[in-house]
């Protein structure tokens, strides 16, 4: 069983029978709790019962390898490349620009 008070960042949960008291340190949209027990930090899901039964039918999401990749930090249009295919580049290096939202980001 669970016991949550958002406004005092603590829970009461049971646990294998066993009351204990959890600080919850964060609370994400997607309702995933980071909480602290006797000094550890642990993400978890909360669920209720019928969600936790239909989540037994749901597949694990594909790990898209993204290290080969230049994540643009919002959508935009490409304006230019700096670099071209085979090049070595370094860390911090502009690789080329994205304009978004009329700002250009290097």
């Amino acid at each position: 069983s669970l016991k949550y008070d958002p406004e005092h960042y603590q829970a009461r949960v049971t646990i294998d029978g066993e009351a204990r008291s959890i600080q919850v340190l964060n609370e994400t949209v997607e309702g995933d709790l980071k909480v602290q027990m006797y000094g550890a930090d642990i993400k978890c899901l909360v669920q209720s019962p019928r969600e936790y039964e239909l989540s037994k039918h749901m597949h694990e999401p594909k790990e898209i390898d993204t290290s080969d990749f230049v994540m643009s930090p919002m959508p935009g249009t490409l304006i230019s490349f700096s670099v071209q295919e085979g090049d070595h580049v370094e860390i911090g290096q502009e690789l080329c620009i994205v304009e978004a939202m009329k700002m250009q980001n290097i």
